[in-house]
């Protein structure tokens, strides 16, 4: 509460936020033995919806402190540094760690190496060097993962960014939802056809399609360095993965539909109305780039996306071309002007209203006479 004060917080916030955490108690039941009941002086009770949020605002100086390479989803902390050797990277996330360790023990915060996950993000061909990320002056250390992939919010990452192990893993996750919608219409008296489209549309679709923002990055891009007598855009090379994600929504329409086997792909999406693996993709990436021109100013994305004017040198002050996946996603769609972001406003010392009047009211009524 102290903390929270100091920081400005308004006292209806403070005075809430006291009673919520330290007027608790518990007592422990194992089997028919039951303890005395204590008084609960740290932490936030568990199931509540108001204890996610006053989490996030109770670490959210670990943010603040760096808001360039810090980046958090609830209660999973990412810090992403780029250099050009891994030994530099370390170095890098080495000082974080400490700094983030100091942190915890000033504000009474503890965290656990073996939750802990590291992955090196290389185009260098040896994949044996994997320097381990340590903090000075704790008995804090965390190595890379053994395994080929790390996930985040649900993506698979692998140390070249292939993607290769997030699209299967998505792939195997649909192809068991296909084989439940083939089980149903196998059946004698099994759903109609436009009930199992629906069954493809809502649940094998997005799971094919989930994290398509990060790993998907279109049919063609600009080559790094341009020739004189050549094209400027080259293959991505990820045609193998629409392939296997192609490969499953033939399967789940085949289940859908009562054709033969021998029925073109074509008209299986045709008579499904259900897009190919390519348009699915695509339209995925469209909506990403609708969200990032739509966002607020402040968002990660924004900064992200922004593309960097060029050196001092010929064409000083133009813009570099789109390297990246997000910064070719950010010029799909031409730009609008962002929509505002106004928080809501109270009066000050009175906070939000609690719906007293409208209890007082109701009391009045129920009253006899």
């Amino acid at each position: 509460m102290l903390r929270m004060l100091e920081q400005g917080w308004p006292r209806n916030l403070v005075r809430f936020v006291g009673s919520f955490t330290e007027e608790r108690r518990a007592r422990i039941r194992l089997e028919d033995t039951v303890t005395e009941v204590q008084k609960i002086s740290c932490g936030l009770p568990q199931g509540s919806p108001a204890s996610p949020i006053l989490f996030l605002l109770y670490i959210a100086d670990i943010f603040l402190e760096d808001k360039i390479h810090r980046y958090e989803y609830a209660d999973d902390i990412c810090v992403l540094r780029t250099g050009r050797t891994l030994d530099e990277n370390t170095k890098q996330l080495s000082q974080d760690l400490t700094q983030i360790l100091r942190w915890g023990i000033e504000h009474k915060v503890s965290f656990d190496p073996e939750k802990c996950e590291l992955m090196h993000f290389t185009s260098s061909k040896d994949t044996t060097y994997s320097p381990e990320v340590a903090a000075t002056g704790f008995n804090f250390t965390i190595q890379e993962q053994p395994a080929p992939a790390i996930r985040w919010l649900g993506v698979w990452f692998d140390r070249k960014l292939k993607f290769n192990h997030h699209v299967m893993k998505r792939t195997t996750q649909a192809s068991i939802v296909a084989h439940h919608i083939r089980s149903l219409a196998n059946t004698q008296r099994g759903p109609p056809a436009a009930s199992l489209r629906k069954a493809v549309l809502s649940c094998i679709l997005p799971i094919l399609t989930y994290g398509a923002e990060a790993w998907y990055a279109g049919t063609t891009k600009t080559r790094k360095t341009l020739l004189q007598n050549g094209s400027r855009d080259v293959s991505t090379r990820q045609e193998h993965l629409v392939e296997e994600v192609a490969k499953i929504l033939n399967g789940a329409i085949r289940a859908v539909l009562p054709v033969w086997k021998t029925t073109p792909s074509d008209t299986l999406y045709r008579d499904s109305g259900i897009p190919t693996a390519r348009v699915a993709l695509e339209q995925t990436r469209l909506r990403f780039a609708h969200r990032l021109l739509a966002v607020n100013k402040e968002h990660p994305l924004v900064r992200r996306a922004a593309r960097r004017p060029l050196p001092p040198g010929r064409h000083y002050g133009d813009l570099q071309p789109a390297r990246t996946r997000l910064q070719r996603a950010a010029e799909l769609l031409p730009e609008f002007p962002r929509p505002l972001y106004i928080p809501k406003q109270y009066p000050p010392e009175r906070g939000p209203r609690r719906g007293t009047s409208l209890r007082r009211r109701r009391q009045r009524r129920s009253r006899p006479g």
